[in-house]
């Protein structure tokens, strides 16, 4: 018999609960991205949605033998560290409810943890590229959505019988996507991200100050 997880009976409680311990941990990257993009509000949206762009995944020297394996998979994650994005963000009051880019032309809110906004507490990405060729350290991906010299944190293989839920017997169309089922997802003015959204949320600050530092 398979043991069951604890139940949350008093699950009220719980998420009442002021004293739970907040823990701090250290992140360092294994690697960076060579991309042909420089500015936030010049860079593709989303990966799937950039899919013919090619960019380069260089991985430090110690974590090579890590790679292997890698190539036998189609689509990869990539986990990045969104470093062009101020770090005060998004800690001021207000900055939790931000306009995704994909609804900056109706100005709509939601909460950070219901878009990809990469205005987020924790400024991390997450790119679903597709593997093109794995030699040595690097690795040619397809799919671009990051600035260049983005670093990468991680990378996880993506596998559709772990990655699809119910597969292959779910009606992917079935799955409920939030907001993003009801906008276009291909804008006329193309896929990049734009800067009214960025401006309201303060994330191009850093691009002026290094631009007339």
């Amino acid at each position: 018999m398979v043991a069951q997880p604890e139940r949350f009976d008093r699950l009220d409680e719980a998420c009442q609960d002021r004293h739970a311990r907040k823990p701090r941990f250290r992140l360092e990257p294994i690697g960076y991205v060579r991309t042909g993009y420089k500015l936030l509000e010049e860079t593709p949206t989303q990966a799937p949605l950039n899919e013919d762009d090619r960019g380069l995944l260089i991985v430090y020297r110690r974590y090579a033998p890590a790679l292997a394996g890698l190539a036998d998979f189609e689509y990869a994650q990539l986990i990045t560290l969104l470093d062009r994005i101020p770090e005060g963000l998004p800690h001021d009051p207000g900055q939790l409810l931000q306009v995704p880019l994909m609804l900056q032309h109706a100005g709509q809110e939601v909460g950070v943890f219901a878009s990809r906004f990469p205005v987020r507490p924790n400024r991390l990405g997450l790119s679903l590229v597709r593997v093109v060729r794995v030699r040595g350290r690097c690795v040619v991906f397809a799919g671009v959505d990051m600035l260049d010299r983005t670093p990468v944190l991680d990378i996880k293989p993506w596998e559709q019988h772990l990655d699809v839920p119910g597969w292959p017997d779910r009606d992917v169309g079935s799955i409920r996507g939030g907001w993003y089922q009801r906008v276009s997802i291909v804008h006329a003015d193309g896929l990049v991200a734009g800067s009214p959204s960025l401006k309201r949320a303060g994330a191009l600050r850093r691009q002026v100050e290094e631009e007339f530092s």
